[in-house]
């Protein structure tokens, strides 16, 4: 690596900076939001007033599972309030919601998108994929589960060549790799080393593109 190449801040080590004095600190309850404050305040700018709690409740929703809150839960949360104050009902609500199995269908669909997801080759000939759902839910139960990120990357990319415990385990790791196996196929394509070429450039391409990148 060059000298110049070596100054780019994403080569830096992190430095601890000290927190910065403004104007309104009460406002601030974490240590970054002094930094978002000052930054407001050296603008000639304020904080926006806090969202009520029923608004803050669909924000929040929305963001975890896509849907709005039920008329119960937007009733619920406001009883946790009076109960337990904004934050402790805000932190009960939200670990409720990751523990939905509608936070693995929101989320792992944006991780479909950028796999290309589908269930047909696409293309002049369109072929259906008929095991394609298989794919799909196992990104889905990957994210309710919580996997760790570097083995669900892992699982796509070589599923069927990493060690199992057992027939379930190696099941799952196989299914991962479906990542590769879908995508768009140009089944019209007489000639078999070309048809291969083609499938391994859109693999190589899908990989740089969604996990790279």
């Amino acid at each position: 690596m060059h000298a110049e190449d070596a100054k780019f801040w994403a080569f830096q080590k992190p430095l601890r900076h000290s927190i910065p004095s403004t104007q309104t600190p009460p406002w601030a309850q974490r240590d970054l939001d002094h930094f978002v404050l000052a930054k407001l305040e050296e603008a000639g700018l304020r904080p926006s007033e806090d969202a009520l709690p029923h608004t803050l409740l669909r924000r929040v929703h929305f963001d975890l599972i896509g849907l709005p809150p039920s008329p119960a839960a937007l009733s619920e949360f406001s009883q946790a309030i009076a109960e337990m104050g904004i934050d402790a009902a805000l932190q009960r609500e939200v670990d409720r919601l990751l523990a939905s199995p509608r936070f693995g269908e929101r989320w792992g669909r944006q991780c479909l998108d950028v796999a290309r997801y589908a269930e047909s080759s696409g293309k002049e000939t369109n072929v259906s994929f008929s095991h394609a759902w298989r794919y799909r839910d196992y990104v889905i139960d990957a994210f309710n589960a919580d996997r760790p990120y570097d083995q669900f990357l892992v699982e796509q990319i070589a599923g069927d060549l990493l060690l199992f415990d057992d027939d379930v385990q190696r099941a799952q790791q196989l299914i991962a790799t479906g990542y590769l196996a879908i995508g768009p196929k140009g089944l019209n394509e007489m000639n078999a080393f070309q048809f291969l070429a083609d499938v391994a450039d859109e693999q190589i391409d899908a990989v740089t593109k969604s996990i790279i990148a």
